[in-house]
């Protein structure tokens, strides 16, 4: 990202207009930078004791249950504190272990619910440790995404992401249990994941432009009969063929000729997918 420019941002702490140096900067002023990540802090400390004071919950609930092994869907819902549908949509989707005694009866036992209240918190919790904003370095130049930012950004799971990262090889530091990716890096990362990949013939058309402009003569060509007897397919055909793949031709009057190096490319792609 170049640094001989000015543009204007908004901060996204005190929502004033400033001039920044790269179109990616995030505050006005480290202050800002400083202050946004002590909102988040404070946001994620939050959904924390909110999680833990649900989790609790959960807990209490189980041990009023007594020492019963084994639950019914209507014992687990009241667990959870959901509907009966709900607990049998998480069976359905394999969320949830059941034990099927006979067709008409379903039992859950309580170490898998407690396995399964366990995951829900750590995914929580992993989602409150990617939501903290970590504070920009105060040269207002390195910055950072955290995970939370790599999934919006990429459209991926958490897996998926680790993976790009890893693949392009984007430096990482690591704030207490929350690992920061170096934004410039990550962004050089995006742009090369999403590079424009050429769509069916775009390339050999491409190709077939940078020839046209260099010039053909008669001797470089086929006529159409020639292509005729070499593909033994129609004239019109032929035609719909070239033009799609804009194959270089040559006219002298009326008469239309091709590029012998293009026409030779297409006979050699259909002969290796026949």
């Amino acid at each position: 990202m170049s640094t001989n420019i000015i543009v204007k941002r908004i901060c996204e702490f005190c929502k004033s207009e400033f001039n920044a140096r790269t179109t990616v900067t995030r505050f006005c002023s480290h202050r800002c930078a400083q202050r946004m990540y002590k909102v988040k802090l404070k946001e994620s400390k939050i959904r924390q004791s909110d999680t833990e004071t649900v989790y609790t919950k959960q807990v209490f609930k189980e041990k009023s249950l007594g020492d019963k092994p084994f639950l019914k869907v209507t014992e687990v819902a009241e667990v959870l504190d959901i509907s009966r549908q709900a607990v049998y949509d998480m069976i359905n989707s394999g969320r949830l272990e059941v034990h099927r005694l006979s067709s008409r009866k379903t039992r859950v036992s309580k170490e898998d619910l407690q396995s399964y209240l366990r995951k829900v918190r750590e995914e929580r919790f992993d989602e409150r440790t990617e939501s903290v904003v970590e504070p920009e370095e105060s040269s207002g130049v390195v910055s950072y995404y955290s995970i939370k930012d790599l999934k919006d950004l990429f459209g991926k799971s958490r897996d998926g992401v680790y993976a790009v990262m890893t693949k392009y090889k984007v430096s990482k530091v690591k704030r207490g249990v929350t690992v920061f990716y170096v934004k410039a890096e990550a962004d050089k990362a995006y742009r090369l994941e999403n590079k424009p990949k050429y769509l069916g013939h775009e390339r050999e058309r491409m190709q077939n432009v940078k020839e046209a402009e260099k010039g053909l003569s008669i001797s470089d060509c086929y006529a159409i009969e020639e292509c005729v007897i070499m593909f033994k397919k129609r004239p019109g055909l032929l035609y719909g063929i070239f033009n799609r793949r804009k194959v270089p031709k040559f006219r002298d009057g009326q008469k239309v000729y091709y590029s012998k190096k293009a026409v030779d490319r297409i006979y050699s792609s259909m002969n290796k997918r026949s």
